[in-house]
């Protein structure tokens, strides 16, 4: 299940977006901000939510109602303005790929490590699919969706590429296997 909103998605780069669009076929548009330093303008105006600008490095007190929880992107450091914000605001934090393992309910097989992710995960991948279980590589990588866009897509097993800076911000992603 996924953790209580409001919802501020941090980063809107492919995860970003993918977490912002899971979010938005669950809960109406005006529970969903997305926060982004870089100028990312157009990406927030396809996603179609407002962007929530920091004041003074802190989360402005005329949100109402207050997020409760951060989805971030994982090039969205742990030290980043916004985190830091949102902790102090009391808020959850939870990693992108948390969000995606929370909504999608197949087995999932989870490859991480410094070198080597993405090839694990395709052999991994296509070793399941030799045995006949039809799988799909999700995650951090360039070869699938963010985990946050895997649910829907074909596949009974899903093969999650995921990197130690995302695994920092998953305080309950609890896969079937991991490499």
């Amino acid at each position: 299940s996924i953790p209580d909103g409001p919802y501020v998605v941090a980063g809107v780069g492919s995860a970003g977006c993918a977490a912002a669009h899971a979010l938005q076929r669950l809960v109406p548009r005006d529970q969903i901000l997305v926060h982004d330093d870089a100028p990312a303008l157009s990406a927030i105006a396809e996603l179609g939510l407002s962007r929530l600008e920091l004041e003074d490095g802190e989360l402005p007190s005329s949100i109402s109602p207050a997020p409760a929880t951060l989805v971030k992107s994982p090039g969205i450091p742990a030290d980043a303005a916004v985190i830091v914000a949102a902790r102090a605001a009391g808020m959850q934090v939870i990693d992108e790929a948390e969000l995606g393992w929370r909504l999608d309910p197949r087995p999932q097989l989870a490859v991480t490590g410094t070198n080597g992710k993405s090839t694990t995960a395709m052999l991994i991948t296509e070793a399941l699919r030799a045995n006949g279980i039809d799988s799909i590589v999700a995650g951090n990588t360039t070869v699938g969706p963010p985990l946050s866009g895997a649910p829907g897509q074909h596949g009974d097993v899903v093969v999650a590429e995921i990197s130690s800076f995302q695994l920092e911000g998953c305080t309950d992603l609890l896969p079937e296997a991991a490499v």
